[in-house]
């Protein structure tokens, strides 16, 4: 299974992160895409799980939007098997990945900062 887990860079709430990992399958690949916050817990979270770690990230000091909508469209298309997002109203990089997810039809759950979802 390959899960993207992508997130705000402010997110700081490692709980709620493993609370939706720990229960992937085994043999689960996590794509993230490098970033601080919700990437870098998903990344810590999955190697401590012993899951293979994917990351996505822009070799660029100073990415553009193109950059990362590029990016984001990339890690969308690898096969992935669902998304799960931890945004703030303002990430604007988490709610592209969550759009392009959706227009997939990848089956995206969202856990908001209260420890809402939405599907």
């Amino acid at each position: 299974m390959r899960v993207v887990v992508v997130g705000s860079k402010y997110w700081l709430d490692e709980e709620k992160i493993r609370n939706e990992m720990v229960n992937l399958p085994v043999f689960t690949t996590v794509l993230h895409r490098g970033t601080n916050g919700a990437d870098t817990i998903a990344s810590r979270v999955a190697e401590e799980l012993k899951m293979e770690v994917e990351e996505w990230k822009i070799d660029s000091e100073e990415p553009t939007h193109t950059d990362e909508a590029l990016r984001n469209h990339k890690m969308m298309a690898s096969d992935v098997d669902l998304c799960i997002a931890f945004p703030f109203d303002e990430s604007k990089g988490t709610w592209d990945c969550i759009r392009r997810a959706r227009s997939a039809r990848i089956e995206t759950i969202i856990v908001d900062k209260q420890g809402g979802y939405t599907k």
